[in-house]
Formats: structure tokens, C-alpha cells, sequence
């Protein structure tokens, strides 16, 4: 009879060995899975804040001059602010990672800035109904206000990516785009009455 408690105590302990081992290789697929999307992801996000930042300082001058001309003729002319930076219709992220493999609120934060993107642009597109030359400014604050919040999303995004999956911190010498985002946003915080 022990030899039967001893065999089925066997048993049970290769069986929970094997499950162990399958459920400890799936984590460990699960998390190099969540890894390599956090590198791809943070990358795309790093060069998306860059995009940022140039919008978020573009004035509408080259070389401190309005960057537009309309001509009248070839020594008449009227200048206006015109901008400089284009911007991004969309941002595009791989198809070939595992979603599913990282928290679902930072993977819904990350798949929201397409759409926050599209709608930002659409804001900018409906101020400019109210833009007149030579200034535009309601096109430029709407850009700067628009894009400095999507830089510091897609900043902090990246920041609480590299801090979950050990990646290190982005280095940038000569300046901190989210210091100007966080400059601009207040601006038009105030500037709404909202700060």
C-alpha cells in the first residue's frame, strides 16, 4: 500500500514539475515577447517626441524672417508666417509583435495616438478657418498646444516603457523636448484660463 502513496505522490510531483516548467516557459516567451515590443515601440516614440518638438518651435520663420511670399509682381510682395514642420498624418506601429504581451493600459495608451494624432491635425486643420495672413497664429498655437501634448504622452509612454523593461534612458545632449512641452502646455493653460 505505501508503495502505491509513493508512486501516485510520484506522479503528482512529475506532473506538477511538468506543468511548472511549461507555465515557466511561457512566461519567459511572454516576457522576451513584451521586450522586443518595448524596443520597437520605444524607438518609434522617440523619433515621434523629435517630430514633436520641431512643430512645437516652428514659428512660421526661415532664418528669423515670415517664411511665406505671395508675389504681385517680382519686386511686390506680402509676407506671412507660414509653417515649417509638417505634420505627421499618422503614426505606425509593427504588426509583427505579441500585444497582448504587455499591460493593457499602456498597450491602450500606445494604440490611442493614431487616433489622437488624427484628431490633433483635425483641430489644427479647423483653426486654420480662422487664420489670416500675415500672422496664422490660431494655426500655430493650435499646433504647438496639439503636438507639445502628444510629445509629452508619447515621451512618458516611453519613459514607463524603458522603466517596465529595463531599456536604457534616452540620452539627448542639447536639449529636452519635454521641458518645452511642459513650458507650452502651461502657456496655453494660462493663457485658456485653465492654469
Amino acid at each position: 500500500m505505501n508503495e502505491a502513496y509513493i508512486g501516485l505522490v510520484g506522479v503528482a510531483v512529475g506532473g506538477f514539475i511538468a506543468i511548472a516548467k511549461d507555465l515557466f516557459a511561457s512566461l519567459f516567451k511572454q516576457r522576451k515577447n513584451a521586450e522586443y515590443l518595448a524596443i520597437q515601440i520605444v524607438c518609434i516614440l522617440d523619433e515621434f517626441v523629435d517630430k514633436c518638438y520641431e512643430i512645437v518651435l516652428d514659428d512660421g520663420t526661415c532664418q528669423g524672417q515670415p517664411a511665406g511670399r505671395h508675389y504681385y509682381d517680382k519686386d511686390h510682395y506680402d509676407e506671412f508666417y507660414m509653417p515649417q514642420v509638417d505634420m505627421p498624418k499618422s503614426i505606425e506601429f509593427p504588426t509583427d509583435v505579441d500585444w497582448k504581451s504587455i499591460d493593457h493600459k499602456i498597450m491602450y495608451r500606445i494604440l490611442m495616438l493614431p487616433s489622437s494624432i488624427r484628431s490633433t491635425n483635425q483641430t489644427i486643420y479647423s483653426s486654420s478657418e480662422y487664420s489670416f495672413d500675415p500672422d496664422n497664429e490660431p494655426v500655430f498655437e493650435a499646433r504647438q498646444d496639439g503636438y507639445s501634448k502628444l510629445g509629452q504622452e508619447a515621451a512618458n509612454i516611453a519613459i514607463e516603457l524603458r522603466k517596465t523593461y529595463n531599456l536604457p534612458k534616452r540620452e539627448i545632449e542639447f536639449y529636452n523636448p519635454q521641458i518645452k512641452f511642459e513650458e507650452t502646455i502651461t502657456k496655453f493653460e494660462r493663457k485658456n484660463g485653465n492654469g
